[in-house]
C-alpha cells in the first residue's frame, strides 16, 4: 500500500486503501466549513450515567429552528435509552410521562455520534450546531441541553437563535466549536500503539476536514489538536482497531480507509 507521512505536532503515518463502495451522503442539517478555532471548555465534573446494558439512540431536531427538541411528546432532538428488547428501563427519567418513557435527555439539535467512556460507562456525544456551536456533550439523566433556547451558534442567515448562550436549568456543553468542525464519528482511544493518545477523544471533522483529538482531564477538555487537514478530506467516521491504530473513513465519491499510526523517525 502507498504510505503518506504527515507531521502536525505529533507525527503519524497514513496508509491508504480504497473503499469497496462510496460512503453515505451528508446528513440534513450539516454545517458549512469554517477555519479551526475552539472555545474554552466549561468546567463541569462527570456524573455516572448508568448507561451500561442499554441501547442508546439519537434523534435529530432538524436543520430548521423549531421547538420540537423541547417537547417531550415528540421524538426529535432526544437521546433515547431502551433495553435490548426495545422497552424503556424503569429508571429512565420520564417513565411516568406519556410518550416520553424512552427519553434519556433532550434539547439536542443534531447528534452525529456517541461513545461510552471506557472506564465510567458514561455516554458522550457530539452534535452539529447551526452556524457555529458544534458541541461535545455528556448527556445525563433527564437533563435539558438547550436547543433551540440556548446555543453558541446563529442561524445560517446570521439571525440570532433563542435567548442567548446560557439560561438557568439548561445544560452547558462540555466543549463547543465556533467556527464549526462539522463533527462526525467519535471514539475513545484506549490503546497504546500511538504514544500520548491514550484517554483522548477522537472525532472526525467533515468541514474543514481533519481528525480532531481532545485531551480530557476530570471531565474537562484541556487541549485540542488537529491532524490530516492537509489531505483535504471529509472524515466521516473514526474507530480504534484491534492493532491499536486509528482507522478513518473519508466521505467522497472515491472514499478511502485511512490507517493512522506513528511515523518512523
Amino acid at each position: 500500500m502507498p504510505e503518506v507521512h504527515v507531521r502536525p505536532l505529533l507525527a503519524v503515518a497514513v496508509v491508504l486503501a480504497a473503499c469497496t463502495q462510496a460512503p453515505p451522503a451528508t446528513p440534513i442539517g450539516e454545517n458549512p466549513g469554517s477555519p479551526p478555532s475552539a472555545q474554552p471548555p466549561a468546567d463541569r465534573s462527570p456524573t455516572p450515567a448508568n448507561t451500561r446494558g442499554v441501547v442508546i439512540a439519537e434523534t435529530v431536531a432538524g436543520g430548521l429552528v423549531n421547538p420540537w427538541a423541547q417537547d417531550l411528546s415528540m421524538g426529535q432532538g432526544k437521546i433515547m435509552r431502551i433495553t435490548s428488547t426495545g422497552s424503556a428501563p424503569s429508571d429512565n427519567p420520564f417513565v411516568a410521562v406519556a410518550n416520553a418513557q424512552a427519553i434519556w435527555s433532550y434539547g439536542h439539535r443534531n447528534v452525529q455520534s456517541a461513545a461510552l467512556h471506557p472506564e465510567t460507562g458514561q455516554l458522550w456525544t457530539v452534535e452539529h450546531g447551526a452556524r457555529g456551536g458544534d458541541e461535545l456533550n455528556r448527556p445525563e439523566r433527564g437533563k435539558n441541553y438547550g436547543w433551540p433556547v440556548i446555543t453558541y451558534g446563529v442561524d445560517y442567515s446570521g439571525a440570532r437563535i433563542g435567548e442567548g448562550t446560557t439560561k438557568a436549568g439548561l445544560e452547558q456543553p462540555v466543549y463547543y466549536w465556533d467556527p464549526v468542525i462539522a463533527p462526525s464519528g467519535m471514539a475513545f482511544y484506549t490503546a497504546s500503539a500511538i504514544p500520548g493518545w491514550r484517554g483522548s477523544v477522537l472525532i472526525g471533522s467533515l468541514s474543514p476536514g481533519a481528525l480532531v483529538r481532545l485531551e480530557v482531564t476530570n471531565g474537562r477538555v484541556t487541549r485540542e489538536t488537529r491532524y490530516l487537514g492537509e489531505l483535504g478530506e471529509r472524515i466521516r467516521d473514526v474507530t480504534v482497531g484491534p492493532d491499536g491504530f486509528v482507522y478513518l473513513v473519508t466521505d467522497s465519491g472515491n472514499g478511502r480507509v485511512l490507517r493512522v499510526k506513528p511515523a518512523a523517525g
